[in-house]
């Protein structure tokens, strides 16, 4: 990880794994970090809620986006539709840029983005 000091923003190359994930790359409802993380689709950063796989079904299924019981396997994916989705619900998987300025868009993402988001793991130990 890089600082660049003239916006105070912390730069996450996703060559650099080893470091793990960007600190601010927690989940917004529960303690998670350096997981699987996914974001509202279509929503301005600044809005922008990160929830871990399992706070991540809750809010899809109280949203009645999901069915209640769905799993996310180890994969970051559910079954949806008789499918494999890394898409639960309306939310998608969270892809820092490599500022850490935002997120990628969901078909945007370059397949560095992706890679480093499949390495990540699906839950924590603690989860």
């Amino acid at each position: 990880m890089s600082n660049d000091s003239a916006s105070g923003r912390v730069a996450f190359p996703y060559a650099d794994y080893a470091s793990g994930a960007p600190d601010a790359y927690r989940c917004s409802q529960c303690p998670a970090h350096g997981v699987k993380l996914w974001r509202q689709y279509q929503t301005c950063a600044d809005y922008i809620k990160l929830l871990c796989c399992d706070c991540a079904v809750h809010d899809q299924v109280v949203r009645s986006s999901i069915e209640p019981g769905t799993v996310v396997g180890d994969d970051g994916k559910i079954d949806f539709c008789g499918m494999r989705s890394d898409q639960i619900g309306w939310l998608v998987p969270a892809v820092p840029c490599e500022d850490d300025d935002t997120y990628w868009g969901y078909t945007s993402v370059p397949q560095a983005g992706v890679e480093w988001w499949k390495r990540l793991p699906t839950r924590s130990a603690k989860q």
